[in-house]
């Protein structure tokens, strides 16, 4: 049994060995080597500038009003068309109900003037008359309407706020800039 033994651990020793795995030769390349040193006169510059955005717009109401809603801070990112700030509606919103109901009242009249041209009641200046009052019941309609969608600002384009001029409930008057809005997807160095 012993015999066995020394004959498993000998059996097992010559069976670790290691192959032996020749060696080739590989043909030497020659490579090109250069040494490249610094140049002792190379010409430096240096030049002074200041990065801005390509793109900045001082955003302002085209109407006067009191600031009611002035939700952004120095800083923030806008996407296009985001809410910048708004005045408070109660003024414009009166002005269309006013004028939408001053447009109606002088529907009624032209139609009651045309009927009676009709019948020949009254006369053609009678019935111009009715529809220039009308038509600038319509316009005034249209320029109420327009005076309250120029209430609310919105972003025209992506865009940092850069500096906010006013803060909420300030009057503000037509011109007066409220934020400053730059567009930082392409820088200029001036």
């Amino acid at each position: 049994m012993r015999n066995l033994l020394w004959l498993t651990v000998i059996y097992c020793l010559f069976a670790c060995e290691r192959e032996v795995v020749p060696i080739v030769e590989q043909a030497v390349r020659p490579a090109k080597l250069f040494r490249i040193s610094g140049h002792e006169n190379t010409v430096r510059h240096q030049f002074i500038g200041r990065l801005d955005a390509a793109q900045t717009v001082d955003v302002s109401f085209e109407v006067e009003g009191v600031l009611a809603v002035l939700p952004l801070r120095e800083g923030q990112a806008l996407a296009r068309g985001d809410l910048v700030a708004a005045l408070d509606p109660t003024d414009f919103d009166l002005a269309v109900r006013e004028a939408q109901v001053q447009s109606r009242l002088a529907k009624q009249d032209l139609e009651r003037r045309a009927a009676l041209f009709k019948e020949r009641g009254i006369s053609r200046s009678a019935l111009d008359e009715a529809q220039a009052v009308f038509d600038l019941g319509q316009v005034r309609l249209d320029q109420a309407k327009e005076r309250l969608a120029k209430s609310r600002l919105k972003a025209p384009f992506d865009a940092f706020v850069a500096r906010r001029y006013v803060d909420n409930r300030s009057k503000v008057a037509s011109g007066d800039k409220i934020v400053r809005l730059s567009d930082l997807s392409e820088l200029k160095v001036t």
